[in-house]
């Protein structure tokens, strides 16, 4: 299950990140109009900012990976997490799933996806 795709992906030098299930909406749709649309949205009572319950976890990946000073070339990350999305993916899927994923960040685009394409193999 989960537990065996985790293990897989920290063997080949996966990082574990955990993101909010909530946080501010402008971190959790980068101004994508369509994730925009996914994402639930609710008032912060102490701030009165807007913030949203995650349709995915990309945009909190690629913001932890922006805040890291010192990067080394590339970088690799993994998530495990429930996503909400305000409108169904597709009309067979549910609005509410876990979802595992990784992220590899400084590659060559050739080589990148086929590691991504392996590790997605690897962990099924």
């Amino acid at each position: 299950g989960s537990r065996q795709a985790l293990d897989w992906l920290a063997a080949h030098d996966y990082q574990l990140i955990v993101p909010p299930l909530a946080d501010y909406i402008e971190t959790l749709t980068s101004g994508d109009d369509k994730l925009n649309l996914q994402t639930f949205k609710i008032t912060d009572t102490l701030s009165g900012r807007t913030l949203g319950i995650r349709a995915d976890q990309t945009p909190q990946i690629s913001r932890f990976d922006a805040s890291i000073s010192d990067k080394p070339p590339q970088r690799r990350y993994c998530y495990w997490g429930r996503r909400l999305c305000a409108v169904r993916p597709q009309p067979w899927q549910g609005r509410e799933a876990m979802r595992l994923g990784a992220e590899l960040f400084g590659a060559p685009p050739e080589s990148g996806d086929w590691e991504i394409a392996g590790m997605a193999l690897g962990a099924i």
